[in-house]
């Protein structure tokens, strides 16, 4: 990664750069969850992993996410022949960190279905 500055980049065209890299990001959950899942529990993968190796669901994804963070340290110490370019390293994280935040809501809204209601 080259040490100057980014050339300027306007708002709108930040905009909507921004908003097709969502688009690329939700293409890239759908496939992973046909890939990966094998049930219609999005976590399934997550807990068949965790149980495996008596860990939390979230820390799989935690060691999962973390490859990706790897990746992308090594492209900022300047190594550019990764067998990945960086962009995927980054879609792949968003994408995890993504699910770790519907893990976030799945649990706090199981504890707020399970407190009683009065």
């Amino acid at each position: 990664m080259s040490d100057k500055t980014f050339p300027r980049m306007e708002i709108e065209e930040g905009l909507d750069r921004y908003a097709a890299e969502v688009d690329k990001e939700l293409a890239t959950y759908r496939k992973a969850q046909k890939e990966y899942a094998n049930d219609p529990n999005i976590f399934a993968n997550f807990n068949r992993i965790a149980e495996r190796l008596g860990l939390r669901p979230q820390e799989v994804l935690i060691v999962y996410a973390m490859k990706h963070w790897d990746g992308i340290l090594s492209w900022l110490d300047g190594n550019e022949t990764q067998r990945e370019d960086v962009s995927g390293r980054i879609e792949d994280l968003r994408v995890y960190l993504q699910i770790l935040n519907l893990m976030n809501q799945a649990y706090h809204e199981g504890l707020t279905a399970n407190e009683p209601q009065g």
